[in-house]
């Protein structure tokens, strides 16, 4: 793995610490009787979910049978977070995988809007941290104005908790 990849791999264990951490919180007691606030949160995590899909369509250079990226009906909480943990790791391994020649790799592709789009592997997976990480800052800003709990976001917390982990320190906060 080079430097590059070793980023990749950081945004996306990164994005898939950040889900995790809000699926987490969507099941705590705190929101057992919140169901309007869940729902709204798992569209979101839903929508996530399907860029997520569609841009790994993408990189494969396999089609999708997605015609957009939002959708008003989708699976149960512990459901939507089994096939975003699944989709994760898959990211996270794509990401291991890739040298530069193939991160670097501009492939055209048309988003379901119909409007041609070119990127790098990379970029696509650049695209999908800043992408989740965008949604989940907007909803866990609304779930924090109505009092409700949420995960910590910051790349910085991640990777202290990481190091933490990997020192036997237990997680820092």
């Amino acid at each position: 793995m080079n430097v590059h990849s070793s980023l990749l791999v950081q945004l996306m264990t990164h994005k898939k610490w950040m889900e995790m951490g809000l699926y987490e919180v969507l099941q705590s007691p705190a929101y057992a009787g919140k169901p309007d606030a869940v729902q709204q949160a798992l569209y979101w995590m839903n929508h996530i979910h399907i860029v997520d899909q569609i841009f790994r369509s993408h990189m494969l250079g396999k089609p999708h049978d997605f015609a957009s990226t939002e959708s008003n009906s989708f699976p149960a909480l512990l459901q939507l977070r089994e096939a975003t943990e699944g989709l994760d790791d898959w990211l996270i391994q794509y990401a291991q995988e890739l040298d530069d020649i193939a991160a670097g790799e501009e492939i055209d592709f048309v988003f379901t809007d119909g409007d041609k789009g070119r990127m790098s592997r990379a970029q696509m997976l650049m695209h999908l941290a800043s992408h989740g990480l965008y949604h989940i800052s907007v909803t866990t800003h609304e779930l924090s104005s109505q009092g409700l709990p949420t995960p910590p976001l910051l790349l910085t917390t991640c990777l202290g908790q990481e190091a933490a982990r990997k020192t036997g320190q237990g997680i820092a906060p």
